[in-house]
């Protein structure tokens, strides 16, 4: 009886890794088996029929357009209405983080913008980096490092250099 044991657990984990979902719609967060539909071309649900948009295949960890079957993998990203969406433009990224006092990303070439509330950072391509928060601005040249400070006095530092 012992004998069986061994070949018995080997043959259950070979069956459990062939049921292993691979593949998962972006859409609805499933586990999906795609087919292709032979009239459209577009990639479908097998189980319910349904078109499947956005599907990543998770042995690959590619990411698949399902109107045309191609590998969209760092091209898509979420609107402002929650619908995954390919960028026409393969060297930008946006993100909008969703909880309160969100923040937002962009990086397009070798560009970058963060926001977040009144703090601002961009980085320009040629390594000039300007950063905001409401009250200061900072300027600092990706050539020479040289740094340049702008400060906006508030409300409270005026009357103080007023009574003074």
């Amino acid at each position: 009886m012992r004998g069986l044991t061994v070949p018995l657990a080997i043959m259950a984990i070979l069956t459990s890794c062939k049921n292993n979902p691979r593949y998962l719609d972006l859409s609805t967060n499933e586990h999906i088996a795609p087919r292709k539909d032979t009239t459209t071309g577009y990639i479908m649900n097998s189980k319910t029929g349904e078109p499947v948009e956005f599907y990543v295949n998770t042995k690959t960890h590619d990411t698949v357009y399902g109107a045309t079957g191609e590998i969209v993998n760092g091209r898509i990203h979420k609107n402002d209405e929650g619908k995954w969406i390919v960028r026409n433009n393969p060297d930008e990224y946006i993100a909008k983080s969703e909880s309160e006092g969100s923040a937002r990303v962009k990086a397009e070439g070798g560009d970058y913008k963060l926001k977040k509330g009144s703090y601002t950072v961009k980085k320009k391509s040629d390594g000039d980096i300007k950063i905001e928060n409401g009250h200061t601005q900072v300027k600092v040249d990706g050539k020479t490092g040289k740094r340049k400070v702008k400060s906006d006095k508030n409300i409270t530092d005026k009357l103080k250099s007023i009574v003074h």
